[in-house]
């Protein structure tokens, strides 16, 4: 209202349900026109479901109920696992240096498809090496 711009429209659900009916007839008279010897079935998904289950994920995940956890990197004489404080799950790493790996690995080799992680969030992750000093990292899984 400060800025003098015209409210949005009030639209029912009856209007987007006609709205998509029209456009399920278009692309049904599309269909045709372009493959006239097949049926077109198109149907619109319903979207609720979709929707339920993405804030189930958003609001159970493990991130959001451990804000402040962190996984672990265990070095043995066999290698390198990352032991992940958001799904329980644990993955080979590669060390380059004796250094905590630099975040586009750890997405890479686990965080990229954690499920107790949403792509836009912090993670944290030590390493205590073989004098105990601990070394850390934190990183944004969005970033490239």
């Amino acid at each position: 209202m400060a800025l003098k711009v015209e409210p949005i429209p009030i639209i029912t659900i009856r209007e987007v349900d006609e709205a998509l009916d029209a456009i399920e007839r278009f692309l049904g008279t599309v269909y045709t026109e372009i493959r006239p010897d097949e049926s077109p079935s198109f149907r619109f998904l319903n979207g609720s479901d979709h929707v339920d289950r993405l804030f189930r994920r958003l609001t159970n995940r493990a991130s959001r109920l451990r804000p402040n956890a962190v996984s672990h990197i265990v070095k043995t004489a066999e290698g390198a696992r990352l032991f992940c404080a958001f799904c329980g799950e644990s993955a080979q790493v590669w060390m380059f240096a004796d250094d905590v790996p630099e975040g586009r690995y750890l997405r890479l080799w686990h965080f990229r498809n954690c499920t107790g992680l949403v792509g836009t969030e912090d993670a944290a992750v030590e390493m205590t090496d073989e004098n105990g000093a601990v070394r850390s990292r934190v990183f944004r899984l969005s970033d490239e």
